[in-house]
């Protein structure tokens, strides 16, 4: 986004040499006379430099307000927590609601069912959030067994943790995978934080389970010779370098951090009503206005961009373990 900014102001300033102040040709707009700083008369750059220092003063502001803003969501965890947990154990089926649970005229008869809590809950949470075009097919059997999310913010470091809690499945062997986003401030730009790195816990795929890799060409002596990268919901879940962050990197942390923005302030506290559908941040609800042609040229679209990725992605050779750089796409 900021790339298409830059260029546009570019193509603009192109334009604004030997533009004056004064009586304008037929050919000259006004955009071409406002767009270039050092041609405007030194009444108009004091003007804005008195415009700076002002904003200068607003900086300050904001960092006072990112700092405050961090500690009162850490703050506000305690009160939150009770909630969240009783949330678990409905979906998990540790606890099954009584009638004192329920919202006044809403109590419900229900007839005894096999299954226990609600199978499926964050599954459909994350298909009714802007997630939704990362959940593959084969993925879905695996976020069955997704029994909670949580979201914690750490002021001093200035880092939000998300932990994505799962019962015991036949996919991997852990309980929980984490993400850690630490964050920088950057009272430059509109949005104030922005994302500097992030780590993320190994998943310890079963043999033959990890949905993010096919394997290929198996020889006889045992050994894999090509090895592709799927896209994957589980491709969240990686690693920014030690050393220095490199420039894709970058790109993939300010995407994620678009996508999980909406789950710190919206489905994560609000997933009941992501299951119901009553909210919904699916690219497809976003995108309901365009018609049905378009959309259809879309999609014919992304299968020849994935077709293209996929084949980019594969690697001849052996490659023990898999590194991936490149996660959502």
């Amino acid at each position: 986004m900021s790339d298409t900014i830059v260029d546009e102001t570019q193509r603009l300033d192109i334009s604004a040499e030997g533009v004056d102040f004064g009586d304008k040709s037929d050919t000259e707009s006004l955009a071409e006379t406002l767009t270039s700083f050092e041609l405007m008369p030194n009444a108009i750059k004091r003007r804005d430099y008195a415009l700076k220092r002002l904003h200068h003063q607003k900086i300050q502001i904001d960092a006072k307000f990112v700092r405050e803003f961090l500690e009162l969501q850490k703050s506000y965890e305690p009160e939150y927590e009770p909630l969240f947990e009783r949330r678990r154990q409905i979906v998990t089926g540790d606890y099954e609601p009584l009638d004192s649970d329920l919202p006044n005229g809403q109590a419900i008869d229900a007839v005894p069912i096999e299954s226990a809590g609600i199978p499926g809950f964050w599954l459909k949470v994350l298909l009714s959030s802007a997630f939704d075009r990362h959940v593959e097919e084969y993925d879905e059997p695996i976020l069955q067994h997704l029994i909670d999310i949580k979201v914690a913010v750490n002021p001093e470091k200035t880092m939000y943790s998300f932990g994505f809690h799962f019962s015991a499945n036949d996919y991997f062997a852990n309980d929980v995978l984490m993400k850690d986003m630490y964050f920088a401030t950057n009272l430059e730009d509109i949005d104030l934080l922005y994302p500097i790195k992030c780590e993320s816990t190994e998943i310890l795929w079963k043999p033959g389970k990890d949905v993010t890799v096919d394997c290929f060409d198996q020889g006889s002596d045992g050994q894999v010779k090509t090895i592709c990268h799927n896209m994957s919901f589980f491709r969240l879940f990686w690693s920014t370098t030690a050393d220095e962050i490199t420039d894709i990197e970058t790109q993939h942390l300010m995407y994620e951090w678009d996508i999980i923005r909406d789950m710190i302030n919206t489905f994560v506290p609000n997933a009941v009503l992501f299951y119901t559908r009553e909210l919904c941040l699916t690219s497809d609800d976003m995108n309901s206005t365009d018609g049905e042609e378009e959309e259809e040229v879309d999609e014919e679209e992304d299968d020849d961009n994935e077709d293209e990725e996929e084949g980019e992605d594969c690697e001849e050779g052996v490659k023990e373990p898999v590194e991936v750089v490149h996660r959502l796409d």
